[in-house]
């Protein structure tokens, strides 16, 4: 969709704006030159970039530097050609072209990404650093390329193009492009021709914005952009600024649930939505603007704190890494200086105070989090027990995670690049969380999956109790496996946090996992181990400061590492890169029959201490015997999460 001159500075600006009432005349005359003048004069005159670079802002992305990259350096490759994204450099031999995509796979996020345009923000930090003239010429040779390469769709839905996705042209909009604009607009490289240019795409970006956006943390994205042009750029005639605030204010209803969480249930994403709320909360306080964005968002500020495991991290939940939780709160603290548990956590410890509270259900998310206490030895567990969610889902409900003495325990498959890899398939599947199988087949919720709007006020039905001597937490897997969703066996889990179990024992876990059929079925119930040097002797492992056993009628064990054949099993992803991940130890524990229980204990603490010699099952399913070194035979009574 190409965008005249002619359309552009004839009809789309408010040309009553001081500095703006000659265009119209010269445009009569059809003097196109001297209207871009007085164009580019009004944009600089009316920029105020010491204004803008005072608000902080919150944008960097380290996948487009390479590792302690700073913006200087990385300034110094861009100009020479070598560009980054997803973590993947390449170096072009001319004129950058915007479409390629290098990678050995067609990664398409590698394309995608590329047009976010984090090579315009380095550039600009350079050059406010040291107002070297080559990374304006270079900011305006890129500039140049992209618009002469990447029309503006017109029809298109939000998903496509290669260079006009709208979450791509919200984070343009937000983010990259509005530094390098206030950075170089005085530069004589930044000439009137190409500024207007650079204008008639901000107007494009404007009009899909407000046109095609989306949905989820797309639409933040979207709505965060094209506020910033609203606010930044009033030239235009249109009223984006209050079109997209109005959005926003709407969207925390619709996708945040009571308990805080957004509805795509990743930590990862649940940040990208606050971060852009947030960075455009800043944006209107630095230029005065009154609309409160951050008031009606604290409860989904503070999910963190429940969420957070005793070393700062946030779980890998869905699509999510193991990230630090602190530049997430200290992002915030402006925002809400009465938190002293922000600060807390912002500071890691060093100020503030800490939560008032230890464990944590969110019925409507459908986490329960067991936590001993709030240092970094201290017991933390997680069962996730939650609804599907809307995007960004893996197939692992039950899913279960361990933390204690100072080190993760038991991990999961995390977040993986967002290509058709087998790698990306385990991450998303069941069996690369700590959940059971059926017939060898993955949990299905995607195949009937649908999400209505009502959804984000329907409670989990998660159960959780917390006493003094105990917690416990349950949750039911009940909508079918593998291709067909066939609803072939019914999963309950319960999890029991034993922290006064007396007989000289230290804080352990219990889970219990009951699978009820019409059908004879064969169960796989696995455990991702987060050390090293795991081993398996019969029902019994040892891994790093961790012992246990897996109770159950007949059930086998095997140890799995790094497995690609006959399926991959016994990964877990260090990052969201392509190529980056790691085998790990995985314990394989399979039943077979209709109804089948199987019990796991996971006993924490220094490898060899554990005073436990033996767990296993009596007679029924609710017949578990703990036996002690000193010759003790100790029976587990659920009811009263005791020993009897």
């Amino acid at each position: 969709m190409n965008l005249t001159d002619r359309e552009f500075l004839g009809s789309l600006l408010n040309t009553s704006l001081p500095g703006l009432e000659g265009i119209p005349p010269a445009m009569a005359r059809d003097d196109i030159p001297s209207a871009r003048r007085l164009f580019a004069a009004h944009i600089r005159r009316t920029l105020d970039p010491e204004r803008f670079f005072a608000i902080p802002r919150n944008y960097d992305a380290d996948v487009y530097r390479l590792p302690g990259e700073t913006h200087l350096q990385a300034a110094g490759r861009i100009c020479a050609g070598n560009l980054i994204s997803c973590g993947t450099p390449h170096q072009f031999g001319g004129e950058v072209d915007w479409s390629a995509n290098p990678t050995y796979n067609r990664y398409a996020e590698w394309t995608w990404q590329l047009n976010r345009h984090y090579e315009f923000y380095s550039l600009a930090m350079a050059y406010r650093q040291t107002g070297g003239d080559q990374y304006a010429v270079c900011f305006a040779v890129l500039l140049q390329s992209w618009l002469a390469q990447a029309d503006a769709p017109a029809g298109a839905d939000g998903w496509s193009t290669l260079c006009w996705r709208t979450i791509e042209a919200g984070i343009r909009m937000s983010a990259t492009w509005p530094a390098a604009i206030h950075a170089f607009v005085h530069h004589p490289a930044f000439t009137d021709e190409l500024l207007t240019d650079c204008f008639k795409s901000v107007w494009q970006h404007g009009q899909r914005l407000s046109r095609d956006y989306t949905h989820g943390n797309w639409l933040i994205m979207e709505m965060s952009g094209l506020a910033a042009i609203g606010l930044l750029y009033p030239v235009f005639r249109e009223k984006w600024l209050d079109f997209a605030l109005d959005k926003l204010a709407a969207e925390t209803a619709v996708q945040i649930y009571p308990d805080g969480f957004q509805y795509e249930l990743s930590p990862g994403y649940h940040e990208v939505v606050l971060g852009h709320y947030f960075e455009a909360a800043r944006l209107l306080k630095g230029y005065h603007a009154e609309r409160d964005l951050t008031g009606p968002l604290e409860n989904a500020a503070a999910l963190y704190l429940k969420l957070l495991t005793p070393d700062g991290r946030l779980p890998a939940i869905n699509d999510s890494g193991w990230e630090r939780a602190a530049p997430y709160f200290a992002a915030k603290l402006d925002f809400y200086p009465r938190r002293r548990d922000f600060l807390w956590a912002a500071s890691e410890g060093a100020e503030g105070e800490r939560p008032d509270y230890l464990s944590a259900v969110l019925p409507y998310s459908g986490l329960a989090v067991m936590r001993s206490g709030w240092e970094r030895d201290a017991f933390w567990a997680l069962l996730d027990a939650g609804p599907f969610g809307r995007g960004h889902q893996h197939e692992d409900k039950l899913n279960f995670l361990l933390y204690a003495g100072g080190r993760q325990l038991i991990t999961e498959g995390g977040i993986y690049a967002y290509d058709d890899s087998e790698m990306r398939r385990y991450a998303l599947s069941t069996r690369a969380h700590n959940t059971v199988r059926v017939n060898g087949l993955d949990q299905n919720r995607r195949k009937n999956y649908q999400w209505r709007p009502e959804d984000i006020r329907k409670p989990a039905g998660i159960g959780f109790t917390v006493t003094g001597a105990y917690e416990t937490a349950e949750g039911v897997y009940d909508e079918g496996y593998g291709p067909e969703a066939a609803k072939m066996a019914v999963h309950r889990r319960r999890v029991f946090f034993l922290k006064r179990p007396g007989w000289g024992l230290s804080p352990f876990f219990i889970l219990i996992d009951r699978l009820t059929a019409q059908q004879t079925n064969r169960y796989e119930l696995l455990w991702h181990f987060a050390g090293e040097g795991v081993t398996l002797e019969g029902a019994r492992f040892a891994a790093d400061h961790l012992t246990g056993w897996v109770a159950g009628k007949q059930a086998r064990a095997r140890l799995i590492r790094g497995q690609t054949e006959p399926e991959w099993q016994g990964f877990a992803a260090n990052s969201a890169l392509q190529g980056d991940y790691s085998p790990v130890y995985t314990g394989q524990f399979t039943a077979e029959g209709g109804n089948v229980t199987l019990a796991t204990l996971f006993y924490p603490g220094e490898t060899g201490a554990c005073p436990i010699r033996d767990f296993a099952m009596g007679e029924t399913d609710r017949d578990l015997i703990l036996s002690l070194g000193g010759g003790e035979r100790l029976r587990f009574n659920e009811e009263t999460c005791q020993f009897e």
